[in-house]
């Protein structure tokens, strides 16, 4: 997948980056939905994502579906979880081809929030399958690399690429430098949840405004947007955070008010949650007492 990313920004296939944005989003909400008893999907394990995956990217890389197949005989998965990854990969294939000439419009979001989104996902899971440390390292390995991008921006093929990302008056690796640093609290404070919440709410939120949102609430920010945003942080928070509406609120709230780059603000308000304020409070009052 890391692979298909590359190759998509280098070559502009817009699309093609766009619905493998939009299959992860979808399985990530799909595995939350399968979690409960109540709903249609009877497997705990929901759709496969490297399935559903390939066989979206199908429609764009023709290699992917000879990779499905490998996938469907050498990684065996319940039938249910076979048939959902391939109809709903296929579904998503066919419904993103369709809305095509807007994603292409939008170009230069979708390669941002896509790369952004992908980076936010293997360091938040890097977290919780690897371990904290291992997440710290690749959060800090992503400052340097922020703060060396001046550099590799000599080289043609990455200097192309970055200029299709940047927004106006932004300036190389300035983004990227912020993303790191919000996403360094939460990864101290040992709560790699929100970062996987930056990464599906802020990429939900984002790009279903811009190609869906049509009722504007907010300097130029959708309702649809915010909606989509609140229940991808939601889904998230709920196998992580033991109040998840309190936690998508305050996601939704910051990410649609906040007047600083949300890449920074939103991990740093999150992580506010778990601020051990009692013992800070009481510090305060100690230190107080002895002057």
């Amino acid at each position: 997948m890391l692979l298909m990313i590359f190759y998509s920004v280098l070559r502009k296939k817009f699309t093609a980056l766009y619905t493998l944005f939009t299959s992860i989003i979808f399985n990530l909400i799909f595995k939350y939905i399968s979690s409960r008893p109540d709903t249609l999907f009877i497997p705990t394990t929901g759709p496969s994502m490297l399935l559903q995956v390939l066989s979206s990217m199908g429609f764009f890389f023709k290699s992917a579906w000879a990779l499905a197949v490998i996938t469907m005989i050498f990684r065996p998965v319940s039938w249910v979880s076979t048939l959902s990854a391939l109809l709903f990969g296929i579904g998503i294939g066919i419904l993103v081809i369709r809305g095509s000439r807007k994603i292409k419009e939008g170009a230069q979001e979708v390669r941002r929030k896509t790369f952004h989104t992908v980076a936010a996902l293997v360091v938040g899971i890097t977290a919780i399958a690897v371990g904290r440390t291992a997440a710290i390292v690749l959060d800090l390995a992503g400052l340097v690399a922020a703060l060396s991008f001046p550099l590799f921006e000599r080289i043609p093929l990455i200097r192309e690429a970055a200029e299709g990302m940047l927004r106006k008056n932004e300036r190389s690796g300035e983004t990227l430098f912020k993303f790191f640093i919000g996403i360094l609290l939460p990864l101290l404070l040992n709560q790699p949840w929100i970062v996987l919440v930056i990464a599906v709410g802020d990429g939900m939120a984002a790009l279903v405004g811009r190609f869906f949102g049509k009722t504007k609430i907010y300097k130029g920010k959708s309702l649809e947007g915010s909606l989509s945003g609140f229940l991808g942080a939601w889904a998230v928070s709920n196998q992580f955070y033991p109040h998840p509406l309190l936690a998508a609120v305050i996601y939704t709230l910051t990410e649609l008010f906040t007047p600083l780059d949300d890449n920074l603000v939103i991990p740093i308000v999150l992580s506010l949650l778990f601020v051990p304020w009692t013992a800070i409070w009481n510090a305060i009052i100690h230190f107080l007492g002895i002057l």
